[in-house]
């Protein structure tokens, strides 16, 4: 490689960089597709639920259930057809992103979109975002997890 990007008069400006990513264990990542339906809300809260649970993270599982009500119900709402995805992410943080099929983002002024409950999730977690996607949008938030002593991690 260094042979085919090295000129005569650029021999002292040449970097190497090699990384490997493993990626994450299956383990670490739960997905669901929901449908358009307000009725999904309460089925993506047990889901979270459990999958917490399972992963022995109840500590943040009420605050996670909470925030994905919300952000469900939102999906439902500016769905267009359908379906609805929910995915978990565990790392030394818990990522959850909520995923639907219209590109409209969800307004960053709180105090005007107060009734998306973003507002609620934007208090609860210790970050939120959105992302348009090829087809859709991404909401997503994140939650520390509580480390083993029961301090938190950072």
């Amino acid at each position: 490689m260094l042979d085919r990007f090295v000129s005569v008069d650029r021999k002292d400006d040449i970097a190497l960089l090699v990384a490997a990513l493993d990626g994450l264990p299956g383990a670490a990542v739960a997905t669901w597709s929901l449908s358009v339906d307000t009725s999904e809300v309460h089925r993506a809260r047990s889901l979270v639920r459990d999958q917490l649970v399972g992963w022995g993270l109840a500590k943040v599982a009420e605050t996670a259930e909470l925030l994905v009500g919300e952000l469900i119900a939102n999906a439902v709402h500016a769905a267009e057809h359908g379906p609805i995805q929910l995915q978990l992410i565990r790392t030394d943080r818990l990522l959850v992103e909520v995923s639907d099929d219209n590109h409209n983002l969800p307004s960053p002024d709180l105090r005007v979109d107060r009734k998306s409950g973003l507002g609620l999730v934007a208090r609860l977690c210790d970050r939120w975002g959105t992302a348009r996607k090829a087809v859709g949008k991404v909401v997503w938030f994140e939650l520390q997890i509580p480390s083993a002593s029961g301090a938190e991690t950072g």
